[in-house]
């Protein structure tokens, strides 16, 4: 089970600074968002016929797949794709891993999760966490503003309701790759008038360069660890499930450094550091197992 969540977080962080390339050129969001789709589609139909694991999406699926669309890919996609454009891909990677203390409250609102004090206090310290991210003027480059960080957090927010949602509606019976095609499809159809009416059509039918390759590359990395996540929520729960988030900042803060050549103020390690502290108090222990393994 670790070996599988860190495999996701690796695949998860690299996606970080590919991403923060792939924005580089002012390629427009609802325009990578409707590409992301498309791919991802692509991708996933290619791969359940070589499995032969087509499905019938009935409408007990709708819920499920409604939920995954809304605040797996569609909401959170936007929110980061604009924030990518202005903020350091390390700070994105610390943005990420503020999922699991949205998860928290969650989970035990919706039953899903049992109520424990040591996690209570880890999500007040993760808080606290943001607060130094966006508070000192050093903590930040110049050039980047601390409302920037605050939407950003839109997109953490949502996927942390996307965890609980999977936590407490299970499958309906389908495989991961199958909800997420499922989501992908109806991603699309939601998006794709957006996209013309807002006139943010990208034209990828043209020699490609890295910033294309990248994209790619982020989408098809993205696929893979979000398939992977999808499905290990039921069995390990939505708090288990969301320190992915955790492996993801660090592995993207790295990638950040040797691939973009970031750097980062003493506030923002400061941060992190605490930021990491509070991922260990909300960290489920032995005996703390969620609740709800499928509903």
């Amino acid at each position: 089970m670790i070996a599988i969540l860190i495999g996701a977080g690796l695949l998860w962080g690299s996606t970080v600074p590919l991403t923060k390339v792939a924005v580089s050129t002012g390629y427009p969001h609802f325009g990578m968002l409707f590409w992301q789709h498309v791919f991802m589609i692509v991708f996933l139909c290619v791969y359940q016929a070589v499995r032969g694991r087509f499905v019938k999406y009935e409408w007990r699926h709708a819920p499920i797949i409604t939920a995954v669309a809304l605040f797996g890919t569609v909401l959170p996609g936007t929110v980061t794709y604009i924030s990518y454009a202005y903020l350091p891909a390390g700070v994105m990677a610390v943005v990420i891993a503020m999922v699991p203390i949205f998860a928290m409250p969650m989970a035990i609102v919706l039953g899903v999760e049992k109520l424990v004090p040591r996690r209570v206090i880890g999500v007040v310290i993760g808080l606290f966490a943001v607060v130094l991210l966006i508070g000192p003027q050093e903590a930040l480059p110049p050039a980047v503003k601390a409302g920037f960080v605050l939407f950003a957090l839109i997109a953490p927010f949502c996927w942390a309701s996307e965890d609980n949602a999977i936590a407490r509606l299970g499958l309906g019976g389908l495989g991961a790759n199958q909800v997420l095609m499922g989501a992908s499809l109806l991603g699309l159809v939601l998006v794709t008038p957006v996209m013309l009416m807002t006139d943010q059509y990208i034209n990828l039918v043209k020699p490609w360069t890295y910033v294309e390759w990248a994209f790619l590359g982020a989408v098809l990395f993205h696929m893979v660890a979000y398939t992977t996540f999808i499905w290990f929520i039921p069995v390990a729960g939505p708090i288990m499930a969301s320190q992915a988030a955790y492996l993801v900042t660090g592995f993207g803060i790295v990638f950040s450094i040797l691939f973009l050549g970031e750097g980062y103020s003493p506030y923002f390690w400061i941060a992190v550091a605490i930021l990491a502290f509070s991922l260990y108090l909300v960290s489920p222990r032995q005996g703390e197992a969620h609740v709800l393994s499928d509903a």
